[in-house]
């Protein structure tokens, strides 16, 4: 199996993982859900964007940006 086909399917199970969660108790499996969606984030960026082989500097940003957004969601939840 190539490595990009595994990592799609790991996508897909952390996928239907989060999908479920989020069926089964909404609340109390934000950070499950948080973790899983910033994991997913950074298989992409590193293998599917290619940003593995590229410079420090993009290898820096653009998962600060992930971090960022996800953490401005754990942020929105933390105030309702």
């Amino acid at each position: 199996m190539k490595l990009a086909t595994a990592l799609w399917v790991l996508l897909l199970i952390l996928t239907a993982l989060t999908t479920q969660s989020a069926v089964i108790a909404a609340g109390f499996l934000v950070p499950f859900v948080l973790v899983m969606t910033y994991i997913k984030g950074q298989v992409v960026i590193d293998h599917f964007m290619g940003l593995r082989h590229a410079t420090s500097r993009l290898r820096w940003i653009v998962p600060a940006w992930l971090l960022v957004v996800v953490g401005g969601i754990a942020y929105t939840f933390t105030l309702s």
